[in-house]
């Protein structure tokens, strides 16, 4: 509406979505229309009201599709990352699996070393006894007790093991 009482038909400048006076000084300057009667004003700031709603619901609808645009990267950078994440647990567990097999490894060749030392000192041991009992040093006694293995040979086993051997 115009901020005067005037009967005749008038120049107005629009100005931030308001009707003002000719002789009114805005920086803002719209348009300028040339008002005939009150009815046209009002159709005209209905077809305002009308063009703003619309640009509002534009405005909308173009915010709606960035923020969906905006969770659909973000839901992929999501998909990537778990990805990623997947594939280095996967790595850890071959690294893991690796690391299993190597100690395995290891181990068993650690216990035939063993095994292979014991027999060896058990060889050892019985050459040793074989060389007391021909000295005839230890043939007198019934008991003998080997230190290397902490085994008990009676006398009878002794004599077994001289026999084997000669």
């Amino acid at each position: 509406m115009c901020c005067g009482s005037h009967r005749e038909p008038h120049i107005v400048l629009l100005c931030r979505g308001r009707v003002k006076h000719k002789n009114h000084n805005h920086s803002n300057l719209v348009t300028v229309s040339q008002t005939l009667n009150p009815e046209e004003e009002e159709e005209e700031e209905e077809e305002e009201e009308e063009e703003e709603e619309e640009e509002e619901e534009e405005e909308e609808e173009e915010e709606e599709e960035e923020e969906e645009e905006e969770e659909e990267e973000e839901e992929e950078e999501e998909e990537e990352e778990e990805e990623e994440e997947e594939e280095e647990e996967e790595k850890k567990k071959k690294k893991k699996k690796k690391k299993k097999k190597k100690k395995k490894k290891k181990k068993k060749k650690k216990k035939k070393k063993k095994k292979k030392k014991k027999k060896k000192k058990k060889k050892a041991a019985q050459r040793h006894l074989i060389q007391l009992l021909y000295k005839e040093t230890l043939i007198s006694v019934c008991c003998i007790y080997d230190r290397l293995h902490r085994q008990r040979f009676t006398y009878f086993a002794v004599l077994r093991v001289l026999a084997n051997t000669s």
